[in-house]
């Protein structure tokens, strides 16, 4: 494309990328999108009034693009969930220019893992993974707890009187508070020294006082984890009231049959029974030669209410068991839980929250209509319990005990449904702390303004800065306070010639501005107290840091000038 240098090519055209050129044109950064025939007209206006210059092609190959200026692209970000298109425009980028950086959306993360490092200069970042975070955030509604994305793993930064499970990096204790921002001279020193309380060693344990901000695995929660029936719960939940009926009707006959027995026949009361029970489930009455003819017909009488029974009962059961599979049956909710969280779909985004909330210590019930969806065989195999039902129904919602939970969370992929989901929760609770996924972003501010719904999040919002700051090459950092300054954490990049290459891990935090929190080497994987091994090119750092000590880190992962 002539006349345009340092541009973002974006590939793909769906939600995010709207937000993704908007995030562009905010950083005064030219975005060119490659449009296929077919995409969304409504979206293609949305991207013509944000700026983008648009490149039509059928298909995004090496000519595509050239004509987008692949050549002069600061990057190239491929966005869409068919992640064999995505690798397959990867790829043609690869050939048309193998030293642009790539930004890659991925819904699976594990496959995006493995597929980066044969990419070259290529991020992959899971849309559901970034999100679920700020949903969870919503949801535990502690605003002095945050939970971050770091390192590889979900972990929650805030008083250590908030946070449970491990203690993975003290932060810092407000009660002492570090010193204020000092001019220069002699005040460097003590300013060096309020950066050290602030950043601490991490190496701390249960015993720290309730003010330190400390990260940790587990948000500290009244509730306790909800249980799912189990088989015995399924069995009793199967015995629906038709089935009670029936089997009552069956041992009132096998009781007056065994009396009979007992007093016309002349049999002992066992006798009576095992003659009551075969007779009455048809499986005949001993020896007919034996008996009265009375008793024959009588036994015959028997064996057809008995069979009558016996099959209507079959006939209910196999209804039940149509209906509802066993899986069902068994992993719904046990008992009358309290204290727990609804999350209403089990998409991507919807699990993600769930396995983030079931790592975190939080107890949660899910909700979804569809039992083939996404994440149902995977969320019951974390033992949360999964209600099968329209969660807009009241009755779905009172199953999954919205009246007794401290949040609800309306996660499908529709919004309009998703708005109904909130409006049945709070028509059954006032006080019910609701978070609802909402793509229109002025839809959620009029939705948090005026219908009091609670919190509104959108996935494409809320990812889109981490696409464009990955395609820019700038972290993502997240600010926590702590006394009256603050700490950042967030991930960097040791690139080739840096000078950090060639340095150990505990003199990068001798400095008392950086406590290093995890390592992923270039060829491994996320490693969390890492062993004094020197740092080396393509490795990534999680970091927690003062403003000072990340500018001079950043510096220290690049090459000089």
């Amino acid at each position: 494309m002539r006349g345009m240098d340092q541009h973002v090519i974006v590939v793909g055209v769906e939600t995010t990328t709207v937000r993704v050129v908007e995030e562009l044109t905010r950083s005064r950064t030219p975005a060119v999108v490659v449009v296929s025939p077919t995409a969304d007209p409504v979206v293609v206006a949305e991207l013509r009034a944000g700026g983008a210059t648009l490149v039509e092609a059928a298909r995004t190959d090496e000519r595509a693009l050239r004509e987008a200026g692949v050549h002069r692209a600061r990057a190239v970000i491929v966005l869409g969930r068919d992640e064999v298109a995505s690798t397959r425009t990867a790829l043609a980028v690869e050939d048309a220019d193998a030293g642009v950086p790539i930004v890659l959306e991925v819904v699976n993360p594990a496959f995006g893992s493995r597929l980066a490092p044969l990419l070259g200069d290529c991020t992959v970042l899971s849309p559901a993974q970034l999100a679920a975070p700020a949903f969870i955030g919503a949801a535990l509604g502690d605003g002095q707890v945050q939970a971050v994305r770091l390192g590889g793993r979900d972990v929650v930064v805030g008083p250590r009187a908030s946070v449970a499970g491990q203690v993975l990096a003290r932060l810092g204790d407000p009660e002492r508070g570090p010193l204020p921002d000092a001019g220069p001279g002699p005040a460097v020193a003590a300013q060096a020294v309020a950066a050290q309380a602030v950043v601490g060693d991490g190496r701390q344990s249960a015993s720290d006082g309730g003010g330190a901000v400390v990260i940790g695995t587990q948000h500290r929660h009244s509730g306790r984890q909800v249980r799912t029936r189990g088989l015995l719960g399924g069995a009793a939940r199967l015995l629906d009231r038709r089935q009670r009926i029936v089997l009552l009707l069956l041992l009132g006959v096998i009781l007056a049959s065994t009396a009979y027995f007992h007093s016309s026949a002349g049999k002992d009361w066992l006798t009576s029974l095992y003659l009551a029970f075969t007779t009455a489930t048809g499986t005949g009455y001993g020896d007919p030669d034996d008996a009265e003819l009375t008793v024959r017909f009588t036994a015959i009488v028997i064996q057809v209410m008995g069979l009558l029974l016996a099959s209507g009962l079959t006939a209910v059961m196999t209804d039940a068991l149509t209906s509802s599979r066993l899986a069902t049956l068994t992993g719904s909710v046990r008992g009358r839980p309290r204290h727990h969280v609804v999350v209403c779909g089990l998409g991507r985004i919807g699990t993600a929250v769930v396995v983030g909330l079931r790592e975190r210590g939080i107890p949660v019930v899910a909700v979804e209509r569809n039992e083939e969806a996404y994440g149902v065989n995977r969320v019951r195999r974390l033992k949360v319990p999964v209600v099968i039902g329209e969660a807009s129904d009241p009755s779905t919602l009172e199953e999954a005990g919205v009246h007794r939970c401290d949040a609800a969370m309306a996660l499908t992929d529709d919004d309009a449904v998703n708005l109904e989901i909130s409006l049945v929760a709070r028509a059954a609770r006032e006080d019910l702390r609701i978070v609802t996924r909402l793509y229109d972003d002025d839809l959620a501010t009029r939705v948090e303004r005026r219908l009091r719904l609670g919190a509104t999040r959108s996935v494409s919002m809320l990812t889109a800065p981490a696409f464009v700051a990955a395609a820019l090459g700038r972290p993502r950092s997240t600010i926590v306070p702590v006394g009256r300054r603050v700490v950042l954490l967030t991930e960097l990049q040791v690139e080739p010639d840096a000078g950090l290459v060639g340095m150990l891990p505990s003199q990068l935090s001798q400095a008392g501005q950086v406590r290093l929190l995890a390592v992923r080497r270039a060829d491994g994987a996320w490693v969390w107290n890492e062993p004094d091994e020197a740092f080396g090119p393509g490795d990534r750092i999680a970091v927690a840091a003062t403003r000072t000590g990340l500018g001079q880190l950043r510096l220290a992962c690049r090459p000089p000038l």
